[in-house]
């Protein structure tokens, strides 16, 4: 968040109990004049207030503990909305992404 600012996207997630530092973090974001993007589980969370856009997913799950299918969905069709947009520019970036993660060998990925 050092580094964020006018033209960046931010987006924030969080459901049902709200953490007072991501709350703070989006507000940070936002000063900063990043647009804001919100998925979350109700509308009306704190998380949506100030945000750009919101995305309301599900989060309940069968036991006692949220599930965040939902939300990792509207992740991937957003990611891969905007690589499909910017095409070229996001190849170059996540091919820089993957050979950091390769340079620092901190995958395993099943070869030796």
């Amino acid at each position: 968040l050092a580094d964020v600012g006018g033209g960046d996207v931010v987006i924030v997630i969080e459901h049902r109990r709200y953490e007072r530092w991501l709350l703070d973090a989006r507000d940070r974001a936002r000063a900063s004049g990043a647009t804001l993007v919100a998925l979350t589980d109700r509308a009306l969370s704190p998380v949506a207030d100030g945000a750009h856009y919101v995305f309301v997913v599900a989060a309940r799950g069968a036991g006692p503990f949220d599930s965040h299918t939902a939300t990792m969905a509207v992740v991937h069709a957003l990611a891969a909305g905007v690589a499909a947009r910017l095409r070229r520019s996001a190849v170059a970036r996540l091919d820089a992404v993957e050979a950091a993660w390769a340079a620092g060998a901190e995958l395993v990925d099943g070869r030796r």
